[in-house]
Formats: structure tokens, C-alpha cells, sequence
């Protein structure tokens, strides 16, 4: 729902202001980082169910395994300001996929996560 509600942003925004008072460049690398971090979400999602483990790191997803294609090309591990994406899993299994967002700082108010 919140891709669909930024998408839906961008596509009424004006020239020059989009959403939540950013600039429309902001807002169009915010919506790209979050489709990259979708896909990724999504390929991690199938090397778990083809692995039964999540992915140690996102080079994982870059890997073709037993004569398969890999999952994401290597060139979606940044994020639309050209800052890598970061991967941390915990023993549960649970991931989280996490940008800098525009301020290029992890763990600070403007990251984006899966």
C-alpha cells in the first residue's frame, strides 16, 4: 500500500514539490530505492524458500547456484543515491533490507527498509 501511495505521489505531484515536502527528485529516488529494496525483498524470498536459510549477504542473491541464473544483478545493492544496501538478518531468520536514505547515514530518521 505505501508503494502504491508514493507511486501514486509521484504521478500527481507538481514540477517541482513532491510528497511529504520533498523536493521531486527526492521523492523519485525515495520510490526508486523502494522498488529496488521490493525485488530484492522478493529475491531473498526465493532463495529462502529454494535454500530453506536467508541469504548471510546480498552477494548471495548475485550467485547463480547449481547452474542457475542469479536472483538480482549485483548493480541493484545500491540505493538510488549510490549508497549499498545493507542486509542484516538475526537467528530468527527475520532480514532487513535498509538504505541511507538521502541523507546517506544508516540508522538515522530517513532510512527506507523493506
Amino acid at each position: 500500500m505505501k508503494r502504491i501511495l508514493g507511486l501514486l505521489c509521484l504521478l500527481t505531484v507538481g514540477a517541482s514539490i513532491g510528497c511529504n515536502g520533498d523536493d521531486l527528485d527526492t521523492a523519485v529516488r525515495k520510490e526508486t530505492t523502494r522498488q529496488t529494496i521490493a525485488a530484492i525483498d522478493f529475491a531473498i524470498s526465493t532463495y529462502k524458500a529454494k535454500n530453506n536459510k536467508v541469504p548471510t549477504s546480498l552477494t548471495d542473491l548475485a550467485v547463480g547456484v547449481a547452474g542457475e541464473q542469479p536472483l538480482v544483478s549485483a548493480e541493484m545493492f545500491n540505493d538510488a543515491w549510490g549508497n549499498p544496501l545493507e542486509l542484516s538478518v538475526n537467528a530468527a531468520m527475520k532480514y532487513t533490507i535498509r538504505s541511507a536514505g538521502p541523507d546517506g547515514k544508516m540508522n538515522t530518521e530517513d532510512d527506507i527498509t523493506n
